[in-house]
């Protein structure tokens, strides 16, 4: 059937329904995990591929997979003929050398059948919380190559015609410290494919497989018509920006990043030569999590609501050297990729920011925090699970940025505080927001949290990880940024023991781990923000009264109810006079520049 031959109506019908049958999946993993990291935290994603790994539809979940599964797919699929492959079939794999993204991100595939004929894919990402290597939850901060980090797994088949391939099955329970928890994930994910396997079928039976394929084709040309015309809204030219990712060793420094955006007529290409060389820490991330930094930047820049498939990153090509921090080489070590990708993201957001005015963002956060608890429970059982704690993202030219929250790139979730209390040996002591850790400006950049642990029954063996330590999320136009990323341990004798970023730690009976996330970065002079907005903030506890006089030079009335107009004017005058115009663009902080 030709393109022409499908109605407009039909196309957007089967447009909806594809998009259906990928949240679907997402609904059922998410329903049906065990682990609190895939449970609550939602880290996962769901989608629909043709057969040569091009993304048909990908649920609402978490745009840092964006383009991680299609090479899953093309990996299945070279591995094991389709020729080959049966009804029920599924195929699992988490090298990021081939096809995965890091070793707790397992990937399932499975083929979805018309007739004889495999005629798409099935995918379900989700990250276990353990596969195995030198510590509970597989992302330790000391691995120096890949084989330190987990079970490494080729494509391999999972199910066989509907049934366990007990071989991977076994692999899979004699390598992971939690089995159970590892294998019971496994299903959640099968299920979710199996959901998309009906949802697909139920649509060739109901509109015909010609019509869908031919859809299909449409689709993928509308979406990279979509993005090219927002692209080319953009002045063409090359803009550059340089950032810093947190080194996985206290003794060193920051890491560089250097990023450059060639716009030309429809067209982006994101070149990241002259970012550092690959590292021998766990600090690396594979080109396909580099390229999911790019797209997300940009189709969130251009056109959030754009449909998730294919044709929406045909426009955009991504560029890093081979043995380089965003594109290594086996065995570089690659645990820690979801918070230094994250710099790929604000990498493209920074090169941005002057072309595209008054529409670009301040820098978010930083990512998450993530920390992974392995120790035994009073009853002796061997336990262990993550915990994902988020920041502020970055202001925009009409509206402050949003607090605890994760910001559209990873778009993963903090697990309640009775997700942890009902299963572990741990209390939560405090979650809320960190005062004045939003970057200030006429709009305020969005506030990271303060959340700490309780060890109630160690020792536990803790593998900790952020980043943004020892850069700041800069802010624009005049916009201050916000505040750094800390953690530190408070023992139970009193000491206070403060954290690298990426660290793994031993902690006792009675010890706190208190964890502070880093917020987003301000938009414009803070001078000219409402000084009603700033008495709100005071109120809330999310800008201190110090703050308020000296970011934003407003002075509060006695009654701490009100403040002073004369007196806020006075002072505003005051601080403009000696600071002079804010005519920068960028405010990276104390070790950075403007």
């Amino acid at each position: 059937m030709r393109q022409n031959e499908v109605d407009p109506i039909t196309v957007e019908i089967i447009r909806n329904r594809l998009e259906s049958v990928a949240n679907a999946m997402q609904f059922t993993l998410l329903r049906s995990a065990v682990a609190v990291i895939v449970k609550e935290g939602e880290d996962g994603s769901s989608g629909l591929f043709k057969t040569d790994g091009d993304t048909i539809s990908q649920a609402c979940a978490c745009p840092i997979h964006l383009t991680s599964m299609r090479p899953a797919v093309q990996s299945v699929t070279a591995a094991y003929p389709i020729k080959d492959m049966a009804e029920g079939d599924s195929f699992i794999l988490n090298d990021p050398y081939n096809g995965g993204s890091h070793l707790p991100d397992i990937i399932m595939v499975a083929p979805i059948f018309h007739g004889d004929e495999v005629v798409s894919f099935a995918a379900v990402l989700a990250h276990q919380e353990d596969v195995g290597g030198q510590e509970q939850g597989s992302m330790s901060a000391n691995t120096r190559e890949l084989y330190q980090e987990g079970l490494i797994i080729p494509p391999i088949p999972w199910m066989k015609g509907g049934r366990p391939f007990k071989p991977s099955h076994d692999m899979v329970r004699y390598n992971v410290r939690l089995p159970e928890t590892v294998l019971g994930d496994l299903e959640a994910q099968y299920a979710a494919c199996r959901i998309g396997v009906r949802g697909y079928c139920e649509m060739i039976a109901s509109l015909g497989l010609d019509v869908i394929e031919s859809s299909l084709d449409i689709l993928f040309d509308q979406a990279e018509r979509r993005m090219r015309a927002k692209i080319m809204q953009i002045p063409d030219g090359v803009y550059e920006f340089d950032d810093w990712v947190d080194s996985h060793r206290k003794e060193r420094d920051r890491i560089p990043v250097a990023c450059r955006v060639e716009v030309a007529g429809s067209g982006i290409t994101v070149d990241f030569t002259g970012t550092a060389e690959q590292q021998d820490g766990p600090i690396n991330v594979n080109l396909a999590g580099t390229e999911s930094g790019a797209h997300a930047t940009i189709k969130g820049l251009t056109d959030p609501d754009l449909p998730l498939n294919e044709g929406a990153v045909r426009a955009i090509r991504v560029v890093a050297p081979e043995g380089s921090l965003f594109n290594p080489t086996r065995p570089a070590p690659i645990a820690l990729r979801g918070q230094i990708c994250q710099r790929a993201y604000d990498a493209v957001l920074g090169a941005l920011v002057p072309a595209l005015g008054d529409d670009a963002v301040a820098c978010p956060s930083g990512g998450n925090m993530v920390t992974s608890f392995g120790g035994r429970d009073q009853g002796g059982e061997f336990y262990g699970s993550s915990d994902l704690t988020t920041g502020g993202i970055g202001a925009r030219s009409d509206s402050d940025g949003i607090d605890h929250i994760e910001h559209g790139f990873t778009n993963v979730q903090t697990p309640p505080v009775e997700a942890w209390e009902s299963r572990y040996p741990v209390r939560v002591l405090e979650h809320e927001l960190r005062i004045d850790s939003g970057g200030a400006g006429k709009f305020r950049g969005g506030l990271g949290v303060r959340r700490s642990f309780e060890i109630l029954h160690g020792p536990v063996r803790s593998c900790h990880r952020h980043d943004r330590a020892t850069s700041s999320p800069w802010g624009i136009f005049g916009g201050k940024p916000g505040a750094r990323w800390r953690s530190y341990i408070r023992r139970v004798n009193g000491e206070i023991e403060v954290l690298h970023s990426k660290e793994v730690i031993e902690l006792g009976t009675g010890d706190v781990l208190v964890r502070e996330t880093g917020g987003g970065g301000g938009w414009g002079d803070p001078l000219e923000r409402d000084p009603q907005r700033v008495l709100e903030d005071v109120l809330d506890r999310k800008v201190s009264v110090q703050a308020a006089r000296d970011e934003y030079g407003v002075v509060l009335g006695r009654d701490g109810l009100s403040f002073d107009e004369a007196a806020t004017a006075a002072l505003r005058r005051k601080m403009a006079d000696e600071r002079g115009p804010a005519t920068w663009t960028f405010d990276r902080g104390e070790d950075g520049c403007q």
